[in-house]
């Protein structure tokens, strides 16, 4: 699964979320700080176009959908 970044425009912290493009498109990203899914992230935000490309992780928290 590719690697997205993500901030949150409920509490601003910058995120790494692993998505499929199916969870990418169906908006299903949410912030593991604050639980918010108004996210800014591949697109401008997370209904991105198919094909929105990973970006690295880089020193930002990473979580899995499902996982806490």
């Amino acid at each position: 699964m590719p690697l997205y970044s993500f901030s949150c425009n409920n509490c601003g912290q910058e995120v790494d979320l692993f998505l499929s493009l199916g969870e990418l498109n169906r908006g299903v990203a949410q912030c593991p700080y604050c639980q918010s899914r108004d996210l800014k992230g591949p697109g401008q935000d997370q209904m991105a176009a198919a094909g929105a490309s990973p970006s690295p992780a880089g020193s930002r928290p990473s979580c899995v959908i499902g996982q806490k």
